[in-house]
Parts: C-alpha cells; structure tokens; sequence
C-alpha cells in the first residue's frame, strides 16, 4: 500500500531544494519478476521514501548521471551509499 499524503520530498521538490536519502544496500544484486532484489541486509522499513508513489524508486535504480543526485529523475533522490561516496570523489554537485 502506497502513502498518498504529501511527504517531506514532495515539499522539498516543490521549493527545488536539492535533496537525496542515502540508505546501505539500496543497490540491487539481482531482479526477480521485474522486482528489484537487494542483499539481505536490505530492510525497506528504513527507506521511508518507498511508501509514496511520488517519491518511490521501486527498482532501485542509480541516478541517470551524476550530476542528477539530488534532483528528479529515475533515482527519485534515493541513492546508496555508493552514489554518496563516488559524488564527493568528483567534487559535487553542489549549488555554486
């Protein structure tokens, strides 16, 4: 079941701040039925943005270039950790 109410993203997106939620293990390992599959670790408890539509990243999938963390695209500002390292060792993006 999906949340319809607005959350703290959409609120974020509607003033065009820039924003990502990082989780361990967001990355996924392998696809079953269409289904994105993450290691065991994984708990989508802790990855509060999946429970709406608007904000959800269902199959997990990276951001389409780095310089989109942080704004919408096929993410939906949902990342690994990975995603956050690898952005630091390039230098940003950060507003100018």
């Amino acid at each position: 079941m999906r949340m319809t109410s607005k959350n703290v993203g959409d609120l974020l997106n509607a003033k065009t701040v820039t924003w990502g939620w990082f989780y361990a293990e967001f990355d996924p390992i392998t696809t079953a039925n269409g289904v994105a599959q993450c290691s065991s670790i994984y708990n989508a408890h802790y990855a509060p943005f999946q429970y709406w539509a608007s904000t959800a990243n269902p199959h997990h999938l990276p951001p389409s270039s780095p310089d989109m963390i942080g704004q919408t695209d096929q993410a939906n500002h949902q990342y690994s950790p990975a995603t956050f390292w690898n952005m630091i060792a390039d230098g940003g993006p950060y507003p100018q």
